[in-house]
C-alpha cells in the first residue's frame, strides 16, 4: 500500500494543493470582504457571481477549446487564475472579485472527455485527476465519473491504488454533496466497504461514508461493527460517531484500550506497529465517545490522566475532564 502511495505523490500532492487553494480562497474571500467593508449583500453578489462564472464559462471555453486546444486553453486560465487570486488583495473593488474564472470547469470537462477512453494502468492517472478536480467543484458529471472510478477493474487497476484514491476522494467532497450526487457517492463507498477484498480501501470507505448520511450508508457502517480487523470496525465506529449514531461505542470503548492493539499484533506483527498510530487511534476513540455522550467517568478519566503510558492520551483525558468541570 505505501508503494502505492509514493508511485503517486507527485500526482496526489498537486491535486491536494489545488484542492486546499480552492478551499481556502472561497473562504477567505468572504471573511476579507466582510474586513474592507463591502457589506453582507455586496459580499453575497460578489460569492453568488462565481457561478455566473460557471454558466459564462460553459458557453465559452469550448470554443476555444475547438479553436487552440485545451492544453493552451488550460495553460492560458491558469495563468490568469493565478494572478486572479493575487488582483483580490490588490484591487478592492468588488466588481473586480466577481470576475473570478470559472471558465476552468468547462475546460476540465473538456481535456476529461479527451482522456476518457484508457485501456491500461497508466493511462487512468490523468483522468482521475481531473474527474476528482470537477467532483470537488461540486459537478455532477465529476462526481458520478469518480464514483465510476471507484469500481475499476483489477486490469486496469491492479494494484487498487487508482480505486484508493478515487474512494478517498469521494468522502473528501462528500460534505459538500446532495441529492442525486450524494446518493451516487455513498452507492459507490458502501459497495466498496461491502464487496472489496483490500481492507485498506474498506476503511477508507468506511472513513468517507461520514460525510455522506444516508440510511443506506449508516446500514453498512453498522454491519461493518462486526468485521474482525480492528482497523476496519474501528474507522466504522468513528464514522457512525460522527453522524450520531452511538452502535460504535463498544467498539470505540475497544479502541480506547492498549490490550485491543496487543491483541492484533498478535494476530499479526505487522498491524498496529507503529506507537503514533496507536496513540492517534485511542485519542480519537475517547474524542468520539465524548461527542455521543459516552465517555468514561470522571475517575476514569482521571486515572488515564494521571497513568497512563500516552502523554497523547493523557493529555486528551485532561481536556474531556476540563470540559466536563465547565472548564
Amino acid at each position: 500500500m505505501l508503494n502505492a502511495v509514493r508511485s503517486a505523490g507527485p500526482l496526489l500532492l498537486g491535486i491536494a494543493l489545488i484542492m486546499m487553494g480552492n478551499g481556502l480562497q472561497s473562504t477567505l474571500l468572504g471573511v476579507r470582504a466582510s474586513s474592507v467593508g463591502f457589506g453582507s449583500f455586496v459580499t453575497g453578489l460578489v460569492m453568488t457571481s462565481y457561478y455566473v462564472g460557471f454558466l459564462v464559462g460553459a458557453l465559452v471555453v469550448p470554443r476555444l477549446v475547438q479553436r487552440v486546444g485545451h492544453i493552451r486553453v488550460f495553460t492560458a486560465l491558469a495563468s490568469v487564475a493565478s494572478a486572479a487570486v493575487l488582483a483580490h488583495f490588490v484591487l478592492l473593488d468588488p466588481v473586480a472579485w466577481a470576475a473570478q474564472l470559472e471558465e476552468l470547469q468547462p475546460k476540465l470537462r473538456a481535456a476529461l472527455e479527451e482522456n476518457r477512453d484508457f485501456e491500461t494502468p497508466g493511462e487512468v492517472s490523468i483522468p482521475l485527476a481531473l474527474t476528482i478536480l470537477l467532483a470537488e467543484g461540486g459537478d455532477p458529471d465529476g462526481v458520478a465519473q469518480l464514483a465510476e472510478m471507484t469500481g475499476l477493474s483489477d486490469d486496469l487497476d491492479p494494484e487498487g491504488k487508482y480505486r484508493l484514491y478515487a474512494a478517498f476522494a469521494l468522502g473528501k467532497v462528500g460534505s459538500g454533496l446532495a441529492g442525486p450526487e450524494r446518493t451516487t457517492a455513498s452507492r459507490a463507498l458502501v459497495r466498496l466497504l461491502n464487496e472489496s477484498p483490500d481492507l485498506g480501501i474498506r476503511v477508507i470507505a468506511a472513513a468517507g461514508l461520514q460525510r455522506l448520511p444516508t440510511e443506506e450508508g449508516r446500514a453498512a457502517l453498522v454491519e461493518a461493527l462486526r468485521d474482525p480487523a480492528l482497523e476496519l470496525r474501528g474507522s466504522a465506529a468513528l464514522s457512525l460517531g460522527e453522524l450520531g449514531d452511538p452502535s460504535g461505542v463498544p467498539v470505540l470503548r475497544e479502541m480506547v484500550q492498549v490490550a485491543a492493539y496487543d491483541s492484533e499484533r498478535g494476530v499479526s506483527a505487522q498491524k498496529w506497529s507503529l506507537p503514533d498510530r496507536v496513540s492517534e487511534s485511542r485519542c480519537k476513540a475517547l474524542l468520539a465517545l465524548s461527542k455521543l455522550n459516552q465517555a468514561p467517568g470522571p475517575e476514569e478519566l482521571r486515572q488515564m490522566a494521571d497513568e497512563d503510558p500516552d502523554v497523547n492520551v493523557r493529555e486528551t483525558a485532561l481536556r474531556l475532564l476540563a470540559e466536563d468541570s465547565g472548564g
